[in-house]
């Protein structure tokens, strides 16, 4: 939950403004639900059009993040479009369509 406070913090201070964001992620193995319930916060959703979460499918947990993400999806929709992606390219094309 830290890592993601720290996130937004970092953001609030560069703009407030609503932007897409790209996450790169190398394997991801909890998601804790006090961070979960934040990122699918208005609060959050303020400053967030978009996320595009990147898994590296050659990083441990691979499934198991996708899996995690998928779940959190489900349970914890986000007033924001999320997709998960497994190479960075169609990431930031997926990005560039809210810009």
């Amino acid at each position: 939950m830290q890592d993601i406070q720290t996130e937004y913090q970092l953001r609030i201070s560069i703009t407030n403004k609503k932007v897409p964001i790209l996450v790169n992620l190398h394997g991801v193995s909890s998601f804790n639900e006090e961070a979960q319930r934040f990122v699918s916060s208005n609060q959050y959703a303020e400053i967030t059009m978009a996320a595009a979460v990147v898994l590296d499918p050659e990083a441990g947990y691979f499934e198991h993040s996708k899996l995690l993400l998928d779940l959190f999806k489900s349970l914890n929709p986000a007033p924001y479009d999320i997709r998960v992606f497994d190479d960075i390219e169609p990431a930031r094309a997926w990005l560039k369509t809210y810009l």
